[in-house]
């Protein structure tokens, strides 16, 4: 019986390691009534740009007066911040509590965090009635527990890049045939803007299932945060033109839930929703003075993606950079460094964190290991003009971030 939510969120993050694998997990789902399938629900996969697509769609969604649950990982604050609704985490007493009930179904059939994570949400979900719920693919996509999902509403898939190259396979396309596999028989599938070799590969699973394949919107870039789709002019919050990007694909799967009258909103709340969202961690300015950003590119896509929106920020560019052992850390670091003034290269506790001397490809980068140490000297290098960006894995920025908040 636990009784905090320390205790709780300890021996769940200590599950990360454990699964009977994807089949598995179908059966038990099925055993407990199939809860995933309870809720009308939007499914998102993707390399980049999944975390942003759920949050543009249910800031739109809340502003249309619907109760939508999200579930996101990794967390950025704390681990119950994977699961919400309407943007406010689950409760820590509710959260201890859906533990204690499903402890002994969880220990029983040997489930994951991930796995555990999305039993909860989707129990907490059926528990407080939402109308929608959104849920973010949390590895790949054809064998994620998520996959689970018999029927959703709609599916989408934000990008293809190489990352997970290990479980997923060393290809683009290979990596968009794993992604496609949550597209459903007689379903409706958008895709956010892919190479058409990628696309190709895409259609021919669609083709397969009998599904509805689109292609996002066209968008035209009005501003620096200005875009316009469909004769409407969109607002953000970020200047990060990759925003735009994310925004019309929500754009794109909330006009054609529209179409199709499962929801009913107006350009108005499209526009306010838009303007309104707010995604934590995702080229988030959290500092004007000295102006810091903070970045989740976790991949050489997400890298080249903050170095295109950094492009109208005040120089000189100082960045602060972080990885995990199974990402591409090297070429990452060789691409900041293009175009970087300064770069200083730190780690942090983690089980698979990238130690920062091996991150130190030459002269050119700094090696602080002491994160906090790292931060403070990017800060002075910052303090009197030009941007600090802080970037690299969600774990190390979830740590900035709480540092930063903290005032260290």
């Amino acid at each position: 019986m636990f009784r905090t939510i320390d205790e709780a969120v300890n021996w769940i993050t200590n599950r990360r390691n454990l699964s009977k694998g994807f089949e598995s997990y179908c059966e038990l789902m099925e055993t407990l009534g199939n809860p995933q399938d309870k809720i009308p629900s939007i499914h998102i996969a993707g390399t980049n740009g999944k975390g942003s697509t759920c949050t543009f769609i249910k800031d739109c969604l809340v502003e249309a007066g619907y109760k939508v649950g999200t579930f996101t990982s990794p967390h950025l604050i704390q681990h119950q911040d994977r699961i919400r609704i309407n943007g406010e985490w689950i409760e820590e007493e509710v959260f201890v509590h859906l533990c204690n009930v499903y402890k002994e179904v969880i220990e029983t059939n040997e489930l994951n965090m991930f796995e555990i994570d999305f039993l909860i949400a989707c129990a907490y979900f059926i528990q407080e009635q939402v109308d929608f719920m959104i849920i973010e693919v949390g590895l790949g996509g054809r064998l994620d527990c998520t996959n689970c999902l018999h029927h959703p509403l709609m599916s989408c898939i934000t990008s293809i890049g190489l990352d997970h190259m290990e479980l997923l396979g060393d290809t683009k396309e290979k990596i968009a045939i794993e992604k496609a596999g949550i597209i459903k028989e007689n379903g409706i599938c958008v895709v956010g803007r892919v190479d058409s070799s990628v696309f190709d590969e895409i259609e021919k699973v669609a083709m397969k299932q009998h599904a509805k394949l689109l292609k996002i919107l066209n968008y035209i870039k009005t501003g620096d945060d200005t875009f316009v789709v469909m004769d409407n002019e969109y607002t953000i919050t970020s200047k990060a033109s990759y925003q735009m990007h994310n925004a019309t694909l929500a754009l794109t799967v909330l006009q054609e839930l529209k179409k199709n009258r499962y929801i009913e909103i107006s350009d108005i709340q499209l526009q306010s929703g838009i303007k309104k969202s707010i995604w934590e961690g995702r080229f988030e300015v959290i500092s004007q003075k000295p102006l810091i950003i903070l970045d989740g590119a976790h991949n050489e896509e997400g890298i080249e993606a903050l170095l295109d929106a950094v492009q109208v920020y005040p120089k000189p560019w100082n960045f602060v950079f972080a990885a995990l052992k199974d990402k591409p850390a090297k070429q990452m670091v060789q691409k900041i460094v293009d175009v970087a003034d300064h770069v200083i290269v730190t780690e942090f506790e983690f089980y698979r964190v990238l130690s920062s001397e091996m991150l130190k490809i030459n002269d050119d980068v700094e090696c602080i290991p002491n994160m906090d140490e790292a931060i403070r000297k990017g800060v002075s290098l910052s303090e009197k003009n030009g941007t600090l960006i802080l970037c690299g894995s969600l774990y190390f920025i979830s740590e900035v971030r709480a540092k930063l908040k903290s005032g260290v």
